[in-house]
């Protein structure tokens, strides 16, 4: 990571593009973008060229760091792009960095959704954005060296950040999880030692269907987060029998509100119908619900989610309308 940053530092402009399949190289290239003082931003292999290739251009990138699978895409792109260049990753190439100083404004990493247009939009989110998120995240938490951290997202999916970022602050281990792994995933926390577990809810649901969640199957886990989906009751009431010393929280949160801003911890002693709810607002963030004319809602009642707080993103990237 520390020779990936030697060869970031000049580069021009604040973000670096990530072309690698999740594994170590993509960690190595993610970490060495931030020892360089610059913003990651994540490029899916498994999307169509023209797609990265917009992305490259919104961006607005100059550098590319690519592991060998991905290198073939990455001179695709270097060809059709002014001025793109790639960094491959390899050898055993190692130098010390000490990263240089950012503010709280200074952009962490780049993501783009693509929303109800198909339109890639970019979301920046700065590092005090990310770091409103890991204060309150580690202390709710309490992680520490001692804690391995399931890796089971995309680079593209904001909660990798979680991740790797919970693990990296608090010197604990991050055990990547192979996409092929999914039908095997209680092996794998078996095998690897997870004790802090982050995935989507329907991974949940797969482990439940192929009877994967027996009671007392995962002692060493002692906390189990899901995002990204709704989390039914019952598949978390089965996660607690075969987790009974893990705390189960369902987070919620948009890629523009910083990984999750909502928590709410499951009640093993309960075993309610329907899905678990969103919960209540991270320390210092706010949920607030408003009608069709942008008035508060107090109480219970069916409105507009309005967020707000700290681990807000400011606007969309290049994209004021």
């Amino acid at each position: 990571a520390g020779w990936v940053a030697s060869q970031l530092r000049d580069v021009e402009g604040d973000y670096v593009g990530v072309l690698t399949q999740r594994g170590v190289d993509g960690y190595i290239a993610i970490y060495g973008t931030v020892l360089a003082g610059k913003a990651w931003a994540p490029l899916n292999p498994a999307l169509p060229d023209d797609r990265l290739a917009a992305i490259i251009q919104t961006a607005g990138l100059t550098t590319v760091v690519c592991d060998d699978a991905c290198a073939a895409v990455a001179d695709r792109l270097a060809e059709g792009a002014v001025g793109l260049k790639t960094l491959p990753i390899g050898g055993d190439r190692s130098e010390a960095v000490s990263p240089p100083p950012r503010s709280a404004v200074d952009p962490a990493y780049l993501l783009f959704t693509s929303g109800s247009t198909g339109a890639p939009k970019g979301v920046s989110v700065s590092h005090g954005n990310l770091g409103a998120y890991l204060d309150d995240t580690v202390a709710t938490y309490g992680f520490c060296p001692d804690d391995v951290h399931s890796q089971t997202f995309e680079f593209s999916f904001d909660l990798s950040v979680h991740d790797m970022m919970c693990a990296w602050s608090t010197g604990g281990a991050l055990a990547h999880m192979p996409a092929t792994a999914a039908f095997a995933a209680g092996r794998f926390i078996v095998g690897s030692g997870i004790t802090c577990w982050f995935s989507v809810p329907s991974l949940a649901i797969l482990m439940q269907r192929t009877r994967a969640l027996t009671p007392g199957a995962f002692p060493k886990l002692r906390t189990s987060l899901f995002c990204g989906e709704a989390l039914p009751a019952s598949v978390a009431a089965a996660w607690h029998e075969a987790a009974p010393k893990s705390r189960i929280d369902n987070l919620y949160g948009p890629t523009e509100a910083t990984i999750a801003i909502s928590r709410h911890t499951v009640d093993g002693s309960k075993a309610d119908d329907g899905i678990v709810p969103i919960g209540r607002a991270f320390s210092g963030q706010t949920l607030a619900l408003i009608d069709a004319e942008a008035r508060l809602i107090e109480g219970e009642g069916q409105g507009e989610l309005v967020l707000g707080g700290s681990q807000l993103t400011g606007r969309y990237f290049q994209n004021p309308e």
